[in-house]
């Protein structure tokens, strides 16, 4: 299967379990919302992790576990940067409450770009 379209594909799983855990915190919890967003992420880093690990970049040879996990949070937490400064540009920029599930999507678009370049070449790479 291609590499991209099965880290898309990854990512989009990813995508609906941190959408749900950002909606479930901040709509029905009433969460703080940087709050809601940075547990969201957590969620949704360790489900591409696994996912990547075990699809998209499973013909290489791999790191072990920990090694691995600590190279994702550490491409996951940098491709925040992109996505979290987009989120807050967004929000800073729309009306709210209406377009910050609009600024959550926009986000996550920026980070999924950073994200798949440091994983291919960080995260994944060959050992």
């Amino acid at each position: 299967m291609n590499k991209k379209f099965c880290f898309l594909t990854i990512g989009a799983i990813a995508f609906c379990i941190d959408a749900s855990v950002f909606w479930f915190l901040f709509d029905v919890m009433s969460i703080e919302m940087y709050c809601a967003r940075m547990t969201a992420f957590t969620f949704a880093v360790l489900v591409t992790w696994y996912g990547n690990r075990t699809f998209t970049f499973q013909e290489r040879k791999q790191l072990p576990i920990y090694k691995q996990l600590r190279r994702a949070f550490v491409s996951s937490l940098c491709s925040l940067l992109p996505n979290i400064a987009f989120f807050y540009l967004l929000t800073s920029v729309l009306p709210q409450p209406h377009f910050i599930h609009i600024a959550f999507i926009g986000g996550v678009i920026a980070g999924t770009i950073s994200n798949f370049i440091l994983s291919d070449k960080f995260v994944y790479r060959e050992s």
